[in-house]
């Protein structure tokens, strides 16, 4: 029989490691948000990819 301590102790330790797994890796550079980290040194992306704006119906759209 699984006690109340014993499972309270799995689901604690189950969320410690599913927390731990999902964190994003640190930038190399302090001053990199994550999200461009990902695409910091590729050259692919970097000769590609383009700002755009658009207005739709009077509200600003950035993609």
């Amino acid at each position: 029989m699984i006690t109340a301590p014993r499972t309270l102790a799995a689901v604690a330790l189950a969320l410690l490691l599913g927390t731990a797994a999902c964190s994003a890796p640190a930038a190399a550079d302090d001053d990199v948000p994550s999200y461009a980290a990902a695409t910091r040194n590729d050259p692919r992306f970097t000769s590609t990819f383009q700002h755009k704006f658009a207005d739709v119906d009077g509200v600003r759209m950035h993609y």
